[in-house]
């Protein structure tokens, strides 16, 4: 799958832990949206792109974690910002949960809609070398196909058929007050069923999924 073609918003409501830095949701057109404009708003100013890995589940969900890192400029030490971006197809949503383990601080949350990012992690650069993140749920797709232009004329005809018949009988009773409700029920019914027949099919499917990246980072990548 290519997640740039399937981004939409994603609600991941962040279960804050310490040192984990909330996602704010981002909309925006797939296009628009990519790691490092994500990173500009998960992470402090000046973080750097170090390294990223990424898993997907069949077509069902796909996942790419990504470690950036804060240069500390020899007045503190130099930390990571993970985060990870989950998605799916635009035709499906997900559901579920996911955390997001760097060195040994955590963050949590639920997995709603299309695609979009986690919380982010903040780490201490010297010990945290390792992310895994790990999400599981369900993925739910929808599939619309119109009537066939076949089903459409039979429907019509049906409809058609049914009226004529209707009228007939209700002339045949003398169009009386009690013939007039029969005829309306019977025309009613047949528009009832020319619509179903005319409507599209909608097909759901729910399939669960899981996604599993362990990012290890060499200590001598980065910006230090």
């Amino acid at each position: 799958m290519n997640r740039s073609t399937r981004r939409h918003t994603l609600v991941l409501a962040a279960l804050g832990m310490t040192f984990a830095v909330a996602a704010t949701p981002i909309r925006a057109s797939a296009d628009d949206i990519d790691e490092d404009a994500i990173a500009a708003r998960l992470c402090p100013a000046g973080a750097g792109f170090v390294d990223m890995d990424s898993a997907e589940d069949d077509d069902r969900a796909e996942v790419g974690v990504y470690t950036y890192e804060v240069d500390g400029a020899g007045q503190e030490p130099d930390r990571l910002c993970t985060f990870a971006i989950i998605s799916t197809d635009d035709d499906a949503t997900l559901d579920g949960s996911y955390t997001l383990n760097v060195g040994g601080v955590s963050t949590a949350g639920a997995v709603v809609g299309s695609s979009g990012p986690t919380s982010a992690v903040l780490s201490d650069r010297a010990v945290s070398t390792t992310a895994v993140l790990v999400a599981s749920g369900r993925q739910t797709t929808t599939t619309v196909t119109p009537a066939s232009k076949a089903a459409k004329k039979k429907a019509t005809k049906a409809r058609a058929k049914a009226v004529k018949k209707a009228k007939k009988a209700y002339a045949a009773a003398g169009r009386t007050t009690k013939a007039k409700k029969i005829l309306k029920k019977k025309l009613a019914a047949a528009t009832k069923k020319y619509l179903a027949a005319k409507a599209p099919r909608r097909v759901t499917t729910v399939r669960p999924y899981r996604l599993d990246v362990t990012l290890a980072v060499e200590p001598t990548a980065g910006l230090s």
